[in-house]
């Protein structure tokens, strides 16, 4: 390159002799054929680096930004109009994976996650600071778990390490931990300085340390060790290191997800599992008829076949680049369609379900996950749910009184269920009154 800029300098003073009209300066001697030869080279090496230089950018170039990925690299004016057009294309076009990728991931998707899931970009300080914490309480039940995790897969198995699962889900006990202390500490010392006067110290002393007991022993009966970690985090932590970059990210959207977006589904007694087993009954009962009733001659609920792909979220079930899709969508629309993810499942073997003798044997592993179908199917169902339904749907990841009402109903179908049983008026046991419809 520098030969090149030598070259032109040299051209310059023969352009400016012309309009200039100064005295021609002495004739230089003529080169010799060594020194034209070397000329010769230089300008043959420039050329070709030049070019390769060239072609090397527009190797670079070659590839279009598709939609998603111009959104992304544009400053949103207005982030929630940015965002519905983000679902929007998230729905319609999906995540692009670039022909030439050799590793077969969509380069920009943990943008979009971090996106979707409102998660900033975090300095890694944080993150080692866990680290360097060391073994957590839990760390024998987590060394326990990730050996197994998503074994069958080679492509994880080659992009992450057993090593990596233990730091993320270690780091995120100790967070867990940490948060736990914090609001305990912040309450206690709200309490401290609440305000009694001496009329009613008494009266106010005595409320606010029963309150205090009662809040005290609500938080210890949720928050123990159980609460670090629960199975099936080892797999919903797998799906966000094989995609992230880094540690600390996987290990800032994992920790988002769970704590903000699922917190009932990481309980020691998995309320929100249960409860959104409780409601892929609900619905299935309504979206197909047929298929449930099937099932329930067979003694067959959501609790006995779908307890794995509720609890993560899908992620049980192979391949892993399926997984990725449809993550696409729960993190952009809400991860309680998962229910109807695994309705759609079973609707994609219904014939084979209802054909069976034993159904069981099918749901013991459900078959190769097929993301856009699930998701064109788990849409067209959300239209068939009455909208008190879906709202306890959309709502039983993070709403206690949910698990309330799901158990409240269950208990009534169930004594529903023994009168009919009991009843000998056969024929208006088969009509169902118009207030259950």
């Amino acid at each position: 390159m520098y030969s090149v800029q030598e070259d032109n300098n040299n051209q310059q003073p023969q352009q400016l002799q012309q309009p200039l009209q100064l005295q021609s300066p002495p004739p230089l001697p003529p080169p010799s054929s060594s020194q034209q030869d070397l000329h010769r080279k230089k300008h043959s090496i420039c050329s070709v680096a030049s070019s390769a230089m060239a072609s090397s950018q527009g190797l670079k170039r070659t590839r279009k930004k598709d939609t998603i990925e111009m959104i992304l690299s544009r400053p949103p004016m207005i982030v929630k109009s940015s965002l519905s057009q983000l679902r929007y294309h998230i729905l319609v076009d999906g995540l692009k994976v670039p022909k030439d990728s050799e590793d077969g991931l969509c380069p920009y998707r943990p943008y979009v996650w971090s996106v979707l899931l409102r998660t900033p970009p975090q300095s890694s300080s944080e993150y080692i600071e866990l680290v360097n914490k060391g073994p957590c309480a839990v760390y024998t039940k987590i060394r326990n778990d990730t050996f197994r995790t998503l074994t069958t897969d080679v492509k994880f198995q080659q992009r992450v390490s057993e090593n990596a699962l233990i730091r993320v889900l270690n780091s995120f006990a100790w967070k867990q931990l940490i948060t736990h202390r914090t609001s305990q500490l912040a309450a206690e010392e709200t309490d401290r300085r609440m305000p009694t006067s001496s009329n009613i110290n008494s009266f106010n002393s005595s409320i606010t340390s029963s309150n205090s007991n009662q809040n005290h022993n609500n938080s210890s009966s949720y928050f123990n060790q159980d609460f670090l970690y629960v199975q099936g985090m080892n797999v919903i932590v797998a799906p966000f290191l094989y995609t992230c970059k880094t540690e600390p990210q996987a290990f800032a959207m994992f920790e988002t997800f769970l704590s903000r977006d699922c917190p009932l589904y990481i309980r020691p007694t998995l309320e929100g599992v249960h409860t959104g087993l409780m409601l892929m009954d609900a619905c299935l009962e309504i979206i197909d008829p047929v298929l449930f009733d099937a099932l329930r001659k067979k003694y067959l609920t959501a609790e006995l076949y779908a307890f794995a792909s509720v609890l993560t979220f899908s992620a049980c079930t192979p391949p892993l680049s399926e997984v990725l899709v449809l993550w696409d969508f729960l993190f952009a629309y809400g991860p309680h369609l998962n229910i109807l993810f695994v309705i759609a499942q079973l609707n994609l073997i219904r014939g084979q379900l209802l054909e069976s003798k034993s159904p069981i044997s099918l749901l013991r592993s459900f078959p190769p996950l097929r993301a856009k179908e699930i998701i064109k199917l788990g849409i067209s169902f959300v239209a068939l749910l009455p909208k008190n339904l879906y709202d306890l749907l959309k709502r039983h990841p993070y709403d206690d009184s949910v698990h309330a009402i799901m158990k409240k109903n269950a208990s009534s179908a169930q004594n529903l269920q023994k009168f009919s049983k009991s009843s000998n008026d056969v024929g208006s046991l088969k009509r169902r009154p118009k207030e259950m419809m």
